[in-house]
């Protein structure tokens, strides 16, 4: 069973994905979240997982981006002490961000997976509303929860 982010849903091919605190996401939000992971992880571009930048339920300027702002990480680098939920500026500085913090960080990453997506394919990823209130989210941890 996967945690992901109160409903029990399925995740495709006989896996349970248990969605904490949120609703599952759309067909096209899902769309994205396979895309995403299918780049590998972020860092060693391992075997990835999604990472909520702001937590799936996030609002920014009364939007909705929680399921579209992620990016792709591997286990080590989403969870251990040294990866994304422990000691981001670490993480930035290994991987060559220079020190920047946690929230500089997933937008870097993220903007870089949206570029790919346009060149492969010609069209952006996600609404662009949702797109417009990524970009502005502070490089703080400010976002305002439902």
């Amino acid at each position: 069973m996967l945690v992901c982010g109160g409903l029990l849903g399925s995740g495709g091919g006989g896996v349970s994905v248990v969605y904490l605190g949120g609703k599952a996401p759309t067909a096209e939000e899902k769309r994205w979240h396979d895309w995403v992971a299918s780049q590998g992880c972020a860092c060693c571009f391992g075997p990835a997982q999604i990472h909520h930048c702001v937590g799936s339920t996030a609002r920014q300027s009364k939007v909705h981006i929680g399921q579209w702002f992620v990016i792709p990480l591997c286990d080590l680098h989403h969870k251990v002490p040294h990866g994304i939920h422990g000691d981001p500026r670490g993480l930035a500085a290994d991987w060559g961000y220079g020190s920047m913090g946690r929230k500089e960080l997933e937008k870097v990453i993220f903007f870089r997976l949206v570029a790919k997506y346009r060149r492969e394919r010609d069209d952006y990823p996600l609404p662009a509303d949702a797109l417009r209130a990524i970009e502005m989210v502070p490089p703080v941890d400010v976002i305002y929860f439902e």
